[in-house]
């Protein structure tokens, strides 16, 4: 690869692509990231370059065409891809190579669980999808809840041998079948027939060593059911480095050598209101609770007469949008058939080999 275009520094980590340009014979990826300093001109100077190529190869016979991409390869350096297929695999296509399920989380107009799955939506659905997938598992197969944290759903996995497992010194007292981190699981090749991963990728330093390291101790032919969030509000700190979407989880996937089995929003824009607005009433009372002032290092008196200033608009907002604005917007989100805002992701994912 060519250290430099036009001038601009090109880096040598891996970046986020975009196709731009689509041709008969080639197209190209612009890296938005790669340039420094100059960028406009040098995008501009290397693209414009490539559009030349583009118009010339397209009104040129068969053979001429062929002839102009390695032209315009020495123009994009590696960024290029032949027949949709990219010369240089940090790159991968921008279309995903599976099908989002059209449900977005739905759990009916009267959820199984009642009003519970109504004012919390997420996790209604990912104690749904874990039910739906434990029905596909046999008696006894070997499960282990990666990142269990308080074991919330063991009884969904009542009939298969089910272990857990969490970082040492986690976030919760409870006992599991052993500790560790998940990029170096104490367990021998192809051991699990399932693993449960929900809502902790975000939280480990190196999503794609985890993942590899859960595809070394799954069995052949065994399924990864995980759930990530897209939007949720800081947590967990210091260990919260993430958030997903379903590309990052298509790239995630196919490096860790998971194929992707099926892939779920979890509700749109008004699940996302309906959890957030609430969240955010509840937050600005408790920043300023008494008996945490002094771990946050703030004054006593201070602390009690913010609580007192805000209490009264808290009683006010909090209560209507936690009952009121969140059932609502529950049913609302069926309008909203776009789903561009989410709460996260349930996905499966299999180990082929």
């Amino acid at each position: 690869m060519n250290a430099r275009i036009n001038g601009a520094q090109r880096e040598s980590r891996p970046a986020h692509c975009h196709r731009t340009l689509r041709a008969d014979k080639f197209c190209s990826i612009r890296d938005e990231s790669v340039f420094r300093g100059g960028s406009a001109r040098a995008s501009r100077t290397v693209f414009g370059a490539l559009a030349e190529h583009t118009q010339r190869s397209a009104m040129a016979p068969t053979g001429a065409a062929e002839a102009a991409l390695p032209d315009a390869k020495q123009v994009l350096g590696d960024n290029t891809c032949l027949a949709g297929r990219f010369v240089d695999d940090r790159c991968s296509s921008v279309q995903p190579s599976f099908q989002l399920n059209p449900r977005h989380g739905w759990l009916g107009f009267w959820p199984k669980a009642g009003w519970r799955a109504i004012l919390d939506p997420e996790n209604a659905r990912i104690a749904a999808f874990l039910e739906e997938e434990a029905g596909k598992l046999t008696d006894g197969a070997r499960v282990l809840d990666a990142g269990a944290g308080s074991r919330p759903y063991a009884p969904v996995f009542n009939r298969q041998h089910y272990e857990s497992c969490d970082m040492p010194g986690g976030f919760y007292q409870q006992k599991h079948d052993f500790e560790c981190f998940l990029d170096h699981i104490p367990r021998p090749d192809g051991h699990y027939d399932a693993i449960v991963n929900t809502q902790v990728l975000e939280h480990v330093p190196d999503p794609l060593a985890v993942l590899k390291e859960l595809h070394r101790v799954l069995k052949p032919g065994g399924r990864l059911l995980l759930s990530v969030p897209l939007t949720a509000p800081l947590h967990g700190e210091p260990w919260h480095f993430f958030h997903f979407t379903h590309h990052a989880l298509a790239e995630l996937s196919r490096k860790s050598g998971f194929q992707i089995e099926s892939c779920e929003k979890l509700g749109g824009a008004f699940w996302v209101l309906g959890k957030r607005l609430p969240d955010a009433f509840r937050k600005w009372l408790t920043q300023y609770d008494p008996s945490r002032a002094h771990k946050r290092g703030q004054r006593i008196a201070h602390s009690l007469t913010m609580s007192a200033l805000l209490f009264p608009v808290w009683l006010l907002c909090y209560p209507a949008t936690a009952f009121v604005v969140r059932p609502m917007f529950y049913w609302l989100d069926q309008l909203d058939t776009e789903k561009s805002f989410t709460l996260g992701y349930t996905v499966v994912l299999a180990k082929t080999e």
